[in-house]
């Protein structure tokens, strides 16, 4: 009976130590769950309302109010992390003060070394002072990593090196890369991988996989081919050490696969024998730069075709003559010859080129009266010159890239403001059709991109057939019979003429750019010499 009786106080004893223990620690973990939902709303605020918002202070102080909830203990240790890391991303970002910044993302990496900048909110400046804080924090890994990757310890020389990723993130990924580059190795070369389990995976072939330390990286893409996701970079790569000797059984491998064969060694082969490998990629590959490329250039991820450039070229072009026009005294006069009937009229006395025109379009004097009208000028005129806007040029353009940066090419087209009379063509001092005729040869500076990428200043020299003229109105004559009155004078020359200029070409994709030429001279000869200035503008559509 007593033995009972004691077993039933024993029981109860225990039963309110164990009540008077426990209450507390429920105490304790409600006030540990209020904390972390008071700092979670805290930073909700102040990152995706005020940072979003630009009130870069207000989401300061919201973050160091949740921070202060937390504590040292009264939140996980993922969480302090966390608003440590927000309040690096506001002070770099916001304050521009990456000092303060980088102390912030040690002090999280310090708490919980697996916290990462989330991706919303990632700038270059961003990851840069992250990749710095985890150099001091003492972490021991500088790497940024999107994935769940750990590299290899290390592989064995001409052995297939795996590169295994999972990622956990909410981007859907449409393709995943990795960017290597082997002891001895200058450039970077690119891998696709597969899907592998749960993830993605490939092996760096074994000719790459060379003693000394093989350095990679690793970028995922969405569907808009936009890179979301990054382990690593080419600044802090994952790094394997590469070292002598033979696998075992249990080498590296990707998951479900056995360990990959070693490669027998190679005989040494100098470049350009037949046995030389080539790393160049042809025409659609993927590639980062230039130099992965066969013989064309990298553009968007990808190798253009063997030519590397957009060959033909159509477009249009519009400019507009500045003539510089000569001070001339009897613009209207006519000279005779001796050889000829009396009062036959020839060419304008003047030697500049000046054609007069009545207001009804008519040349003035008249041709049709056989020089009555030209010999009773008594006062001829006169102009002081100046410069004049001539015609304007309206060209269809054609031009063929010879080289990457080098067009040949024709404008044809028509000119508008010209010389609206007979005499001149009758003289063969004008062509009888406003037309535009030129051949041009333009040279691109900027290298291999400058067709199809961005700013290139460029030059161009041209020769051709076309009008060219400009008008003096209100000038003053006088004649016998009829009095003072105004005609217009026109300077006409050519008809052959030389160009020359230069200006500054944007390409806006590889297909479409605007040409701008601010600065282009034509001197126009054969007939009368003239002298123009005319800027030009025009757009290139490539084929």
């Amino acid at each position: 009976m007593k033995s009972t009786v004691f077993s039933r106080w024993s029981s109860l004893i225990a039963a309110a130590f164990a009540l008077t223990v426990s209450v507390p620690e429920r105490g304790a973990f409600a006030q540990n769950a209020n904390a972390e939902n008071q700092a979670k709303a805290l930073q909700k605020k102040a990152m995706e309302e005020d940072f979003l918002s630009v009130e870069f202070d207000k989401a300061l102080d919201k973050l160091k109010q949740a921070s202060n909830v937390c504590g040292d203990t009264k939140c996980p240790p993922l969480l302090r992390a966390q608003l440590k890391r927000d309040i690096g991303v506001v002070l770099v970002t916001g304050h521009s003060d990456k000092t303060k910044g980088e102390k912030a993302f040690v002090d999280a990496i310090r708490i919980d070394g697996s916290v990462a900048i989330d991706k919303d909110y990632r700038t270059p400046e961003v990851d840069a002072v992250f990749a710095e804080a985890k150099k001091k924090s003492g972490s021991g890994n500088s790497v940024i990593n999107d994935f769940n990757h750990t590299p290899v310890p290390a592989q064995f020389v001409r052995t297939p090196l795996p590169v295994y990723v999972e990622y956990t993130g909410s981007d859907q990924l449409v393709r995943v890369i990795v960017r290597y580059k082997g002891f001895g190795m200058n450039e970077w070369k690119l891998l696709e991988l597969h899907r592998i389990s749960k993830g993605w995976g490939v092996s760096v072939p074994c000719d790459d996989v060379v003693q000394g330390n093989l350095l990679y990286f690793v970028q995922g893409y969405n569907a808009g081919g936009e890179a979301v996701a990054l382990g690593g970079d080419k600044s802090n790569p994952f790094k394997v050490q590469i070292k002598n000797g033979s696998p075992d059984a249990d080498a590296p491998h990707l998951p479900g696969e056995d360990a990959p064969a070693q490669c027998a060694e190679k005989q040494d082969c100098p470049p350009g024998f037949p046995c030389d490998k080539s790393t160049k990629k042809g025409g659609g590959a993927t590639c980062e730069e230039d130099s992965e490329c066969e013989t064309g250039s990298c553009k968007e991820g990808a190798c253009t075709s063997p030519s590397g450039r957009t060959k033909i070229w159509l477009g249009l072009n519009v400019g507009a003559d500045l003539y510089f026009l000569g001070g001339e005294q009897n613009v209207c006069a006519l000279e005779t010859s001796k050889d000829a009937p009396a009062g036959t009229a020839l060419t304008p006395l003047n030697p500049t080129g000046y054609y007069c025109i009545n207001s009804d379009g008519k040349d003035f004097p008249s041709r049709d009266d056989k020089g009555v009208e030209a010999s009773g000028l008594n006062k001829p005129g006169a102009v002081d010159g100046g410069a004049n806007l001539g015609n304007i040029r309206v060209m269809l353009a054609f031009d063929y890239a010879i080289k990457e940066n080098m067009l040949l090419g024709v404008r044809a087209g028509y000119a508008f403001n010209t010389y609206p009379g007979q005499a001149a063509v009758d003289d063969v001092k004008a062509l009888p059709a406003a037309f535009h005729l030129e051949a041009r040869y333009t040279y691109l500076f900027g290298g291999k991109e400058s067709l199809v990428k961005g700013l290139a200043p460029y030059a161009f020299v041209g020769f051709g057939l076309s009008t060219f003229s400009a008008k003096i109105a209100g000038v003053k004559v006088d004649v016998t019979g009829v009095g003072p009155k105004e005609v217009d004078a026109w300077a006409v020359s050519g008809p052959l003429f030389a160009s020359i200029g230069g200006g500054v070409r944007y390409a806006f994709s590889p297909k479409f750019a605007l040409m701008l030429a601010p600065v282009k001279a034509n001197i126009a000869f054969m007939g009368y010499s003239g002298f123009m200035l005319e800027p030009e503008v025009g757009i290139q559509l490539g084929l």
